[in-house]
């Protein structure tokens, strides 16, 4: 078998530390752990999450970056690194050839998923509320013949929010984009939990720009949907 290691990559990028240690740094913080032994060679497989967020920064450093991983995997690890499209490269997709990686593009949900999934849902909760029709409904704030706004029911975390948390709070009067479904997300698990916590203190959207705000409701959103999370952040997520 293989020991597989999640890590994000904004906390393995910066400076100048060799991936390995940054790995090994990582591992000791996140889970209070020392790795002396690990080598990252064949017996390992590094899942690396968030290299999508390099957007931010130049083509050419993004290219240096994704290099420094393609080492890594040259001294025997097995690595899969998790991005949205818009942060690939033509040098990077000359990277994937050199090396002859495996690459897969993950379409959005087409209606006919969205309603499979859907009837899963419904079957694991007993609830009949939920339908295909009842979730892009919900996602459009429009009758269920409308297609969802701005495709919510079309990515799977989205989905997964709207059926959770957005459809039993819609009314139907208004259309709901990505940014009203994070919004009632953050309601129902992110924004309470703080405000129940220690924190005497909540920062609202003003405080942040619209980008880093974004990002910083995609990372809660994802760390909150785990399944091991149960739909909330623990109060060190947040803090973190």
């Amino acid at each position: 078998g293989r020991e597989p290691i999640l890590v994000r990559w904004k906390d393995l990028y910066e400076g100048d530390r060799d991936l390995r240690d940054a790995v090994k740094e990582h591992i000791q913080s996140e889970y209070g752990v020392s790795p002396p032994d690990l080598t990252l060679g064949a017996g390992t497989v590094l899942l690396v999450d968030g290299f999508d967020e390099m957007t931010s920064h130049d083509p050419t450093f993004i290219g240096v970056c994704f290099r420094r991983l393609v080492r890594l995997h040259g001294a025997g690890c097995t690595i899969v690194v998790a991005m949205r499209t818009p942060v690939v490269t033509s040098g990077m997709k000359e990277e994937w050839a050199q090396c002859q990686a495996l690459v897969c593009h993950i379409m959005p949900f087409a209606d006919e998923q969205v309603d499979r999934w859907a009837e899963k849902w419904a079957a694991a909760n007993e609830d009949d509320a939920i339908t295909g029709d009842a979730l892009r409904a919900a996602a459009s704030g429009e009758d269920s013949s409308r297609p969802s706004a701005d495709g919510v029911t079309q990515v799977p975390l989205l989905l997964y929010m709207v059926a959770k948390y957005v459809l039993p709070r819609t009314t139907g009067r208004a259309p709901l984009n990505r940014t009203a479904v994070f919004r009632i997300f953050v309601d129902e698990t992110i924004r309470g939990t703080v405000e129940n916590s220690a924190a005497q203190r909540v920062q609202t959207t003003a405080d942040y720009e619209p980008v880093a705000y974004r990002l910083l409701l995609q990372e809660l959103a994802a760390i909150a949907s785990w399944p091991k999370s149960a739909g909330v952040c623990r109060k060190r997520d947040i803090e973190d």
